[in-house]
């Protein structure tokens, strides 16, 4: 089954209860559809969601507003969207999703290699606050505390006593 909806036991308790309310707010999404629309998703489709939702969660579809606007969790945007692609587009548009999707995997990637341009790991920062750091650990250097006659001369009787 491509479709397969699971709120898996190797999730974390938070991520379970997070989809199990974003099944609930994609539930809501599709009691809006059409009934072209809804006709196009499969049964066990439209049942995975209403087992695994979590039917204590209030969530209130404002139809004032349009499906753009709506106050949506992250985690429901990425399963409309996942739904809309799998299900609700024409085969003519598919193709224009993977695309995006390439493009967005790509806009990530370049992103991540700005940020960890293993070119750069090892310059020196150009950071004012870090220089600014390193100014003050210079400024406090260790002072040599000198031990009085009488200490050292306790401490020489402890290390011979101890032999």
């Amino acid at each position: 089954m491509y479709y397969e909806l699971k709120v898996g036991d190797n999730l974390l308790p938070v991520k379970k209860t997070l989809y199990r309310k974003a099944y609930k707010e994609l539930y809501e999404v599709i009691k809006q559809l059409s009934k072209s629309e809804i006709e196009k998703l499969p049964n066990d489709f439209i049942m995975k969601i209403h087992e695994n939702m979590d039917t204590n969660y209030e969530f209130i579809y404002d139809e004032s507003v349009g499906i753009l606007e709506q106050n949506f969790m992250v985690e429901t945007k990425a399963l409309i969207i996942e739904m809309y692609r799998r299900f609700l587009v024409e085969d003519s548009q598919n193709e224009y999703w993977k695309e995006y999707d390439k493009k967005c995997f790509y806009a990530i990637e370049e992103e991540k290699r700005a940020k960890y341009d293993p070119n750069k790991l090892f310059e020196k920062p150009h950071n004012k606050e870090i220089q600014d750091i390193q100014e003050k650990k210079i400024e406090t250097s260790l002072v040599k505390v000198e031990e009085n006659f009488f200490k050292r001369i306790l401490n020489k009787l402890a290390k011979i006593l101890k032999k």
